[in-house]
């Protein structure tokens, strides 16, 4: 059944009786707007305000907590590292050894990573061409880390690729974020 819309006094002020809102003649009070005749805001402005700068302060809390933060961007550049990963695998397996897809996987990841690693975690005001050249030398180092890794499992343990590649990347967590902290995004002094 759809609502006739009352006049807004009526939707704010006799919402009291519940048969009005099942009959269709008014709305419930989660539903009401900001009423000009007694000016007051309906529940839903004030639930909505509450929530609002709850919600402000929880973001704004997660955005200063830097590992936390690295984390989230972590595992979405992560994320989207495994699906390149798998995605050049699935074309290029053929043809192209695992090995030679994990680095071009980890070029085409590496712009995207640097980026969010320096807007929303490490927040850097250093020069970014410098930044960029650490980060490069940093990228470098995992993708040392992730080839030895891959070596390891696909070719010692006989661990699939598709299984290999995510594990490899799950371990370096830390020590990428060591080394983006210590070395990539270090402030100047």
């Amino acid at each position: 059944m759809r609502l006739k819309k009352p006049h807004l006094h009526q939707a704010l002020c006799i919402d009291r009786d519940a048969s009005l809102v099942e009959e269709g003649l008014a709305y419930p009070i989660f539903l009401r707007e900001y009423c000009e005749i007694c000016a007051c805001h309906s529940y839903l402005n004030l639930m909505m305000s509450l929530e609002k700068s709850y919600l402000r302060t929880k973001l704004d809390s997660l955005r200063r907590n830097q590992k936390l933060m690295y984390l989230l961007i972590g595992g979405t550049n992560t994320l989207a590292g495994i699906a390149i990963f798998s995605l050049l695998y699935w074309i290029l397996h053929t043809t192209w050894h695992y090995q030679a897809i994990t680095v071009l996987a980890h070029f085409i990841s590496v712009f995207n990573s640097w980026f969010s690693y320096r807007c929303f975690v490490f927040k850097s005001k250093e020069p970014p061409l410098r930044e960029y050249l650490r980060f490069n030398i940093s990228s470098l180092l995992m993708l040392g880390f992730h080839m030895f890794g891959l070596l390891v499992l696909v070719d010692q343990l006989h661990v699939h690729p598709l299984i290999s590649q995510p594990i490899v990347v799950l371990c370096a967590v830390v020590v990428s974020y060591v080394l983006h902290a210590k070395f990539t995004f270090r402030r100047s002094l």
